[in-house]
């Protein structure tokens, strides 16, 4: 008896004369060469240039520059969607690293602001910080509060 005999045809056993011959792939055609992915075409929209008129200004830049410059105005004026997705999307990007300048020493003004600022947050006294010198409001002034 030879090999071709005894072999059982069955589950997971298909009759040789069906299997793929040696060489012989499996998706003869493959994948098209002109067939494009998601990361693709977000990659070729991202950087198409584009040219739009925001506050009376034309603004020229790739898609995602212009994206950008929007998110960050939005956030400017208010939008908390736009500020959180940038700084979300800042912080993936950067990290959470410090990204200002040197700062070495603040100024007496602004250490005055943050050491309210921190006893305000933290509800402690402040060290010798005095709040700005602000006019108080007369008793008999309408604005006053009682």
């Amino acid at each position: 008896m030879s090999d071709d005999e005894k072999y059982e045809v069955g589950y997971g056993k298909p009759p040789k004369s069906s299997r793929w011959k040696k060489g012989q792939s499996g998706n003869p055609k493959g994948r098209p060469k002109g067939s494009r992915g998601l990361r693709g075409d977000l990659d070729r929209e991202l950087g198409t240039h584009q040219t739009v008129i925001i506050g009376g200004k034309e603004i020229t830049g790739t898609t995602q520059q212009i994206m950008l410059h929007t998110l960050g105005r939005q956030g400017c004026h208010g939008h908390f969607r736009a500020s959180s997705y940038m700084l979300n999307l800042g912080l993936q990007i950067f990290g959470a690293g410090d990204r200002g300048g040197k700062r070495d020493e603040l100024s007496a003004e602004d250490q005055m602001i943050y050491d309210m600022l921190m006893a305000a947050i933290y509800q402690l006294p402040a060290q010798d910080a005095e709040p700005p010198d602000e006019a108080e409001p007369e008793p008999d002034d309408p604005g006053a509060v009682k």
